[in-house]
């Protein structure tokens, strides 16, 4: 399976797992339990958008749930998370009307909440990742390099997982080069590993699978539609391109008035 870990759904059928297979398949010590582990005292909050919690179809109405959070007693650690400006660009691409109206909701909001909060509460503003303007390469259009696959790829569609038959692994070198040279880096799993493109510390147990056996990272403007469904995407990330790579970190502390 291709598991999407954030929804719990496999990628190719879109179907819900009925255990968080996130947990079950690579559990991680998350935040909360270092901060809870370190001092009980301080609350641990997540603040999730509609998807999730479906009072919070704006991220106004995120920021004044934190604003009365903050109004409880004693010490508190929030994590709010808000979705749909990647969803309006992943849609619309970066500089359609929705995205520069959502953008200036968040400008909004962001100064109510800066306004709101008490003035010792510090507020950490950051993205995941950028996004680029992208244009499809529709995969299955290429059923020689399709048929040399173990199962459908993985990961991402501007990073991509393959995971190659062995007797057509030279096969699949030489025709995905053929094809997309010129828009991909293909490297094989041990390349990947050695360049430390994921970061350094303990290698997980199961990197190796779920890295298959070539990675394709995109170094231009367009990535794998490896579904069969309608939607094609204008805007998306996970590439080498500088302007998905960059990401914003905002600081504020009112105490200290930056």
């Amino acid at each position: 399976k291709s598991v999407i870990f954030f929804l719990n759904k496999d990628y190719y059928s879109e179907k819900s797992f009925d255990e968080n297979l996130s947990d079950v398949v690579a559990p991680v010590t998350k935040i909360y339990e270092l901060i809870e582990e370190a001092k009980p005292s301080v609350k641990t909050t997540e603040i999730f958008p509609a998807f999730r919690e479906p009072r919070h179809d704006t991220f106004q109405k995120q920021c004044e749930t934190i604003v009365a959070l903050c109004d409880e007693p004693g010490e508190h650690f929030m994590y709010c998370y808000w979705d749909k400006l990647d969803t309006l660009m992943h849609e619309g691409g970066l500089s359609s009307p929705d995205v520069k109206a959502m953008l200036a909701e968040i400008d909004k909001a962001y100064k109510f909440l800066v306004d709101h909060v008490a003035d010792d509460t510090l507020i950490v503003l950051l993205a995941d990742h950028g996004q680029v303007d992208v244009c499809p390469i529709e995969l299955r259009r290429y059923p020689d390099l399709w048929e040399t696959f173990r199962h459908e790829p993985s990961v991402e569609s501007r990073a991509a997982a393959f995971f190659i038959q062995e007797e057509k692994k030279e096969k699949f070198v030489e025709l995905f080069n053929k094809y997309f040279r010129q828009y991909f880096i293909l490297l094989p799993r041990e390349e990947v590993l050695q360049m430390n493109l994921f970061g350094y510390g303990v290698k997980h147990p199961r990197l190796d699978e779920f890295l298959g056996d070539y990675m394709a990272i995109a170094i231009d403007h367009y990535y794998f539609k490896m579904s069969t469904d309608s939607f094609f995407m204008k805007g998306q990330h996970a590439g080498l391109l500088e302007g998905e790579m960059m990401v914003p970190l905002i600081v504020h502390s009112k105490k200290n008035n930056k």
